[in-house]
């Protein structure tokens, strides 16, 4: 069985886009030096995408698409003020597209050694921050309602 998620046509391309673009420039990161911009991999995907869209929120959603995981080791740290800022920052930076990164968050831990309570728990500070997850797609009301991975995916047949 492979999971889809239930986005609108526009937020399933952009999400497509994302991922696609989000990891591509890894291999040009120097690991010797502090991950930061300009050393990042988020940030050259970004720059990079931000020459052929005209579409701020998604060079945004690519060049912050690891501040989620990021967040959480700063919490599993104990250090919960960087978490949160870390968290407002996605928000302030996002604002409507919050759903779309936290779709895109949950897409890309679905991959590898990733956990899923990573999102859950991002998901929930954003509330606790009073940000709300919206949208007319499904995958917003399953985070809201707190039946995240019995709601925000469909099952479909293999080969889908």
């Amino acid at each position: 069985m492979t999971h889809k998620l239930d986005l609108d046509p526009d937020s399933r391309r952009r999400l497509r886009v994302a991922a696609l673009v989000h990891d591509t420039w890894k291999q040009a990161v120097d690991r010797s030096i502090d991950r930061v911009p300009p050393n990042e991999h988020g940030w050259l995907a970004a720059r990079w995408l931000e020459r052929i869209v005209d579409d701020e929120r998604l060079v945004s959603l690519v060049e912050l698409h690891d501040e989620g995981y990021r967040a959480w080791r700063a919490h599993q740290a104990g250090r919960g003020d960087q978490a949160t800022a870390r968290i407002s920052e996605v928000a302030r930076r996002l604002g409507a597209d919050l759903t779309l990164f936290v779709a895109f968050y949950w897409a890309d831990n679905r991959t590898g050694t990733k956990t899923p309570e990573q999102v859950s728990w991002f998901a929930q500070r954003l509330r606790d921050l009073g940000h709300s997850i919206t949208g007319r797609d499904r995958f917003a009301g399953s985070l809201n309602d707190g039946a995240f991975a019995q709601s925000t995916i469909r099952r479909s047949p293999p080969g889908r």
